[in-house]
């Protein structure tokens, strides 16, 4: 019996451990996504900011070129917010992920921990009761013995 709880908590702290890992591996992946997404968002803003400065720079509307240039610099400003907009709030999903998988990890470990402290009083009690059964085995076997001779 206690061999079997000794084996089921080697099994949890297997699955554990596991646990520890996916949440971490969710982490990295988190922030990963985050950096890009900060990164994208910059980007986004400064294509906004060229693209407006250009735009305000377009002095003459009688060319069709000059109308042109204008409207597609207008065009990239705007397409360019949208994108930071949403990169910012891919930025925003991934660091409430980054978060979770903090708190998924910390309860993983704090699992883990206390898993393993079981894991070594059973094993300190399997081996005591293995030293019993011993110690009743031979004081059988000497009374055995004594009663033979």
């Amino acid at each position: 019996m206690l061999e079997n709880d000794h084996s089921a908590a080697a099994e949890k702290i297997l699955e554990a451990e596991e646990m520890v890992t996916a949440a971490a591996a969710t982490l990295q992946a988190a922030i990963g996504e985050n950096r890009m997404a900060k990164a994208m968002a910059s980007r986004a803003a400064a294509d906004a900011r060229a693209a407006d400065d250009r735009a305000s720079f377009t002095e003459e509307f009688g060319d069709p070129g000059d109308i042109t240039e204008r409207r597609r610099d207008h065009s990239i400003s705007h397409a360019s917010h949208h994108i930071m907009h949403d990169a910012e709030r891919v930025a925003k999903v991934a660091s409430g992920t980054m978060r979770n998988a903090l708190e998924d990890e910390r309860k993983a470990m704090t699992k883990l921990e206390a898993l393993k402290r079981t894991e070594g009083e059973l094993k300190t009690d399997l081996q005591e009761l293995h030293k019993i059964i011993f110690k009743k085995a031979m004081d059988d076997w000497k009374k055995k013995k004594q009663m033979q001779h």
